[in-house]
């Protein structure tokens, strides 16, 4: 229920950030919480676009993978959080760009921040040789691994079936992976990460966390 609960912000205030093209703040109240759940959300290109391959191969550096960005400063380096990431999530009439991850409350506002960081970062910088490298390596291999078997094989004929992508897709998924440059890398840097389209989206114990998400702007409270 959570789940929906917080996916249903995440679409509402995309609408309404895309209309006012800022970064919008809802908070929902988790009394006596140590953690705070953060979510960051926005839209993002259908199976079908031109540019999901190279957002694909953009989220896994930025989040997408363990050795990722994100996971390297908040993790790694900081300690804030245990299994951050981000995802390129698929629907038949839209995509969508979800960042996530479970921070101590202290640590909320700064967690935040560095995750501004970074997406701010793919906004305006290019990656390196090395990581585009190791993003198209990681993506090809997945999926040849996942797709060695009849379920996922099935499921993944059917999804595409339903994002009106013919059967020989399957076929091209490395060879796109591949293909993929980057200047594409860039170009999706630019439109789908910037702060200002992004949805956050807060679960904690207001009393502790309220004051450091509005540090980066005013917050909405709501309740499931």
């Amino acid at each position: 229920m959570k789940h929906v609960f917080i996916s249903t912000l995440l679409l509402a205030g995309a609408l309404s950030a895309a209309a006012q093209s800022k970064a919008l703040f809802y908070l929902t109240d988790n009394p006596n919480s140590v953690q705070s759940f953060i979510i960051i959300g926005s839209p993002a290109p259908r199976v079908s676009d031109p540019d999901y391959y190279p957002l694909l191969v953009a989220n896994t550096i930025f989040g997408g993978a363990f050795g990722s960005r994100l996971t390297l400063n908040i993790r790694e380096d900081k300690g804030y959080t245990y299994s951050p990431g981000s995802a390129i999530q698929e629907r038949e009439q839209a995509g969508r760009l979800r960042v996530r991850a479970d921070v101590r409350n202290a640590v909320t506002g700064a967690s935040l921040n560095e995750m501004f960081y970074e997406m701010g970062r793919m906004a305006t910088t290019s990656p390196t040789e090395d990581e585009m490298k190791t993003a198209k390596r990681l993506q090809a291999g997945l999926f040849l691994l996942r797709n060695q078997r009849q379920l996922p094989l099935a499921n993944l004929l059917a999804a595409n079936w339903i994002y009106g992508l013919p059967p020989e897709e399957l076929g091209q998924f490395v060879q796109k992976i591949n293909a993929v440059t980057v200047a594409d890398v860039d170009r999706v840097g630019k439109s789908e990460f910037p702060v200002r389209r992004q949805v956050v989206v807060v679960v904690g114990d207001t009393t502790q966390v309220k004051a450091e998400v509005e540090r980066f702007g005013p917050v909405t409270e709501v309740k499931p």
